[in-house]
């Protein structure tokens, strides 16, 4: 009964409020439409055409914890599944302070700063961002980023 289906952001909050309870974190998820075999779903996804990102290639390769899979017919494309890639709060917490720590020995301080913060971001491609902000001692303000790819993603 279409009436039962939830919408896309329904979901997402219904999922995202049940990752939470029970202590989960980031989640990345693909879907594939039309394919009836296991095997053809996930090689779509590896090829990934028409993707620019790759996304849905980064999600199957991506070093996540926890694994979930859903099929279920489509009134157009016959067949839809979805895989959601999750990893757990700790292993993000971890992942970034190892990006960080990566970040703070590839990035030279510039010289004459006087103090400086630190701020870290695991955006929807899976690219973590360091972003280093230093007060200089003239008042100024010098912002450097370090990048990399998420193991989870």
């Amino acid at each position: 009964n279409a009436t039962d289906l939830l919408i896309g952001s329904e979901i997402e909050e219904t999922l995202k409020a049940s990752l939470e309870a029970e202590g989960l974190g980031n989640y990345a998820e693909s879907s594939e439409y039309g394919s009836s075999t296991a095997m053809d779903v996930v090689l779509n996804l590896i090829v990934d055409d028409g993707n620019g990102s790759r996304s849905n290639r980064m999600n199957i390769f991506g070093n996540y914890e926890y694994f979930a899979c859903s099929s279920e017919k489509h009134p157009q494309y016959e067949q839809m599944t979805t895989l959601l890639f999750i990893l757990s709060t700790n292993s993000l917490k971890a992942e970034l302070q190892a990006a960080q720590h990566a970040a703070e020995n590839a990035v030279e301080d510039p010289e004459g700063w006087a103090s400086k913060s630190i701020s870290s971001e695991l955006n929807e491609a899976g690219v973590i961002t360091i972003t280093f902000t230093y007060l200089m001692k003239d008042g100024s303000e010098e912002i450097q980023e370090f990048k990399m790819i998420s193991g989870g993603k």
